[in-house]
């Protein structure tokens, strides 16, 4: 079963994370999500986050967090690399509006490892085929351990297409080369 995570604010409003749906505070006897759940953070009603490692060491994604000045040339350099390689990437606009996520989503679950490491490639070849791409703007990947112990749930991903911020054009599906949102955000998935 999914273990999600939903975004919480102090009622100061001076924290904010996430953290993972239980039955009890705290308790691992975590809610699976569920269509309700989903509808609720599509409606914004709620905000949600997913972890990207299942079963201790398997994942079904693996999103590459760019998020400094040079986002753009950097996943349009990947979107390149992805194009070689018959990769189909998908285009996230961050909440903030000045980053990427790029997901790569798998027909089957793969190890944790193995979509690291296509992470790793993606982003090296990127920069051997481009002149001048450093890379400076990538952040890290998702997920961003080979391997988490059986009570851990590992790194979190916020989900995209929660209503406020796609309202906002945020948090939808770009195409890269135009920075435009897909005008339907279902057909792309």
């Amino acid at each position: 079963e999914l273990v999600y995570a939903k975004h919480w604010v102090s009622k100061d409003g001076l924290k904010k994370g996430y953290a993972p749906v239980s039955k009890t505070f705290r308790g691992s006897d975590y809610i699976p999500v569920n269509d309700f759940v989903i509808q609720q953070h599509l409606e914004g009603k709620i905000r949600m986050g997913t972890y990207a490692v299942k079963n201790q060491s398997m994942c079904s994604f693996l999103a590459i967090d760019l998020d400094k000045s040079s986002f753009i040339t950097d996943a349009r350099a990947i979107n390149e690399v992805c194009k070689s390689m018959n990769i189909i990437p998908y285009f996230e606009l961050s909440k903030s509006g000045n980053g990427i996520h790029i997901w790569l989503f798998f027909v089957e679950d793969v190890r944790a490892r193995d979509a690291r490491i296509l992470g790793d490639l993606l982003i090296t070849r990127a920069m051997d085929i481009s002149d001048g791409i450093d890379m400076k703007s990538y952040d890290r990947l998702f997920p961003n351990q080979d391997y988490v112990a059986a009570d851990a749930l590992g790194n979190l991903i916020a989900l995209p297409l929660h209503f406020g911020s796609r309202s906002e054009g945020k948090t939808v599906f770009i195409d890269i080369e135009t920075m435009q949102p897909y005008a339907d955000q279902w057909v792309v998935l």
